[in-house]
């Protein structure tokens, strides 16, 4: 019985190994996703092309490259591992006997409790600010690309002036117009 004990126990410790290097993977390929969009937005900075998000799994496929776009998906890897991590540490710590914790150790897991949920919390907050704040910047692209190029305006005359009293009162002419036709 004891054996099953410390094999479940070994294979627990490992899963919880596991989780935590899988965690840390995702934060990983998310400074990697980061960093090469990065170097993407330098490149079409300085030459003016346009690119495409790369290795970006959490927005839509063929997203345009921006600042906002790299950092929402920057932040949205992080707070994911930040989840991952924070629930194998909860699983750790529920499955473990109460007696083999030492002061320190809770002490310690508090702490790193408290760090990754508050950084969790300040980072859903960003992630929000920075969705809000692309959806307005496309918004406002949406806009222009429907727009028809304006035609430069004309210059007003003074003689054609049509006021809505004057059109509804005249059976649509307007009486500046009445009166030049009769001179």
């Amino acid at each position: 019985m004891e054996d099953d004990d410390n094999t479940l126990h070994h294979v627990l410790v490992e899963a919880f190994h596991h989780g935590t290097s899988f965690g840390s993977l995702v934060l990983v390929f998310g400074i990697a996703t980061a960093v090469l969009n990065f170097c993407l937005l330098l490149v079409q900075y300085a030459t003016g092309l346009r690119f495409r998000m790369q290795l970006a799994i959490t927005q839509k496929r063929g997203a345009p490259l921006t600042m906002d776009r790299t950092k929402l998906e920057l932040a949205r890897m992080v707070a994911f591992s930040l989840s991952l991590l924070v629930a194998v540490d909860l699983l750790e710590t529920m499955l473990k006997p109460g007696h083999e914790f030492y002061m320190e150790e809770l002490y310690k897991m508090v702490l790193i409790g408290a760090i990754r949920t508050t950084a969790a919390y300040f980072l859903g907050k960003e992630t929000a600010e920075i969705m809000h704040h692309i959806e307005r910047s496309e918004g406002h692209e949406d806009e222009h690309e429907h727009e028809e190029p304006k035609e430069e305006e004309a210059k007003p005359t003074t003689n054609k002036t049509v006021t809505f009293a004057d059109h509804n009162m005249s059976g649509g002419k307007s009486k500046k117009r009445n009166k030049q036709k009769k001179n």
